[in-house]
Formats: structure tokens, sequence, C-alpha cells
């Protein structure tokens, strides 16, 4: 995912600022359901391991709740109109900058009077920079790039295909060389160094190799975020014979007075409108976990001070 930066203007240096910084908006949590498999199938097909949150894992059951974040555009024209009043007002506020530092050297050189004039200078150039200032600060947090998308945090309920090792990307750098090929393992095909499903805690970053089963699935129906399986071909239609005969015997109406009230049987209620939604049908087979990779730990970058 790409980075967005802005500008700070700190000290007569253009610094950036990180967006983490700025205003965010509060990111969205759903249980994944049958459009979110659907796009956990086009994760898969970008990439051959899915960065992911561990919520929860269960080796005897075979089971693994993790959490994916999906981020995208919603605006990408009015984030680059942002972008581009950013770098215009902090064009104009660096000029005004620079334009100060000239007057100020500038007064140590010039006579007594040309030093007065030079001074109200400085005080226009200086209410000229508050402004400027506050419109750069105004345009920062409009260019804020969490300002034009939007973030789902996506808890998917996984299996665990048989066997599915988990490995790890680093060991203790005491390590002797030789331990360190023990460790590898006997499949030298597999990325990093074994590990245990004991050593998966809830919160860790993970990353996930998925593969989708060979064997037919069973289809599945689904509405909203349940999923229950297809009970097959349809319930055939009852024999016209048979329901006849099943049938109640008819009532005769009986008569009434005009001024006398219907029977409670006989009240009518009007008929809501059905409110159950459509059910969407998976025709495919959901992804299994094949492997469990617990990365490097990510080291933070010390940022030089101005």
């Amino acid at each position: 995912m790409r980075r967005f930066v802005g500008l700070v203007l700190m000290g007569g240096v253009l610094a950036v600022a990180a967006p983490s910084a700025l205003a965010q908006k509060k990111p969205e949590h759903v249980t994944a359901g049958p459009k979110e498999f659907k796009l956990l199938g086009d994760f898969m097909a970008q990439a051959k391991e899915i960065p992911a949150e561990l919520r929860s894992v269960d080796e005897k059951k075979g089971k693994v709740v993790v959490r994916i974040e999906n981020t995208v555009a919603t605006d990408p024209d009015g984030f680059k109109n942002a972008n581009e009043d950013l770098r215009q007002k902090g064009e104009h506020l660096q000029n005004l900058q620079k334009q100060l530092l000239q007057h100020q050297y500038q007064a140590r050189t010039r006579t007594k009077g040309g030093a007065q004039n030079n001074q109200q200078s400085m005080q226009n150039l200086q209410q000229q920079m508050k402004k400027a200032h506050d419109e750069f600060t105004a345009a920062q947090h409009k260019a804020n790039p969490h300002n034009y998308q939007r973030t789902t945090f996506i808890d998917y309920h996984l299996a665990l295909k048989e066997n599915a090792p988990v490995r790890k990307m680093t060991v203790a750098a005491t390590i002797s060389p030789e331990q360190r090929t023990k460790l590898k393992g006997k499949d030298k095909s597999l990325p990093g160094y074994t590990a245990a499903y004991a050593d998966l805690k809830q919160g860790m970053s993970i990353k996930l190799q998925l593969e989708v089963p060979k064997d037919k699935a069973e289809v599945k129906t689904t509405t909203g975020n349940s999923s229950t399986a297809a009970e097959g071909a349809e319930a055939k239609t009852a024999d016209p014979a048979t329901a006849e005969a099943k049938a109640p015997d008819a009532k005769v109406p009986a008569t009434r007075t005009p001024d006398a009230k219907p029977p409670a049987d006989e009240v009518t209620t009007p008929e809501t409108p059905s409110t159950t939604e459509a059910p969407v049908v998976e025709s495919q087979p959901r992804p299994v976990v094949k492997m469990i990779i617990i990365p490097a730990p990510v080291t933070k970058k010390k940022v030089p001070a101005y």
C-alpha cells in the first residue's frame, strides 16, 4: 500500500509529517461472509503470503481466526487535488520565509532610516507568514490520505490444512550454524525455521499461505455472514390427489346479521412485506491455511531531529 506524507515547515526546513499524526477515520470491523471471501481470493491472486493479525488458533480442532486489513481509495481525484493545493501553499510559505531571512540580513547593513523601513516590511512579512501558515495547516489536514480511503478489518474463520506447519523467520543470534541447519527441518523448501503452535500468540502479526481444496466442496447457501450447507434439490411437489385427501373439510360460512361482528379467526391483518435477504450461493470451496509464518520483527528507523 502506498504511503503518503505531508509537508510541515519547521525552522526553515520542510520536514515530513507522518499521516498517523493527523486525524484518522475509525476503521470498520466485520466478520467475513461470501463477499469478503471473494475478496480473500483476490488477495491470494496478488500475493503468495497474506499479512494478518492472529486472533485465535486451535490446533486440535484445526481452526484459526485471523484479522486482515483492507484499505481502498474512495476519492483518488480529491486526494490528488488536495495534495497539489498543499504543495502550492507549502511553496508559498517557504518563499515568504526566504524573504524574511533576506530582510533580516539587510537590516544589519542598512542605515538607520533604511532599517526602519525594512523593519516595517519585516512586520508585514510576518503577518503574511502567519496567514500562510494557517492556510498550510488547513491544507495539510485536508490532504490527509485517511480522508480519501476506507479501512476495514475483516475477521476470517479459516480451517487448518492437516499437518499445516508453523515457521518462523528468525532465531536467536547465539545459535550456532549447525543448530540453525537443524532448525530448518527436513523439508528445505519451507521458509525460515521450524516453530510450534505454542509460539503463536493472540494479536501477533503473521503471514498466511492459503490454498483452495482440490476436492469438490459442497455448495453452500449463505445469507449475510452466516452459511449453511444446501439441502440439495428442491422438494418435489406433492401429489394433487394426496393433497386433496389431506385438505381439511371446507367450512360453510355462517349467516349473520349486518350488525354482528366477525369472529376473531376471520379478522384479517395487513400483510407485512418480507425482509429476508436473497441467499448468496458460493460455488467454490473456501480456502484453507496450509502454512503460518511468523515474520521477522520490524525494526523502527530512527527519525533525525530537526
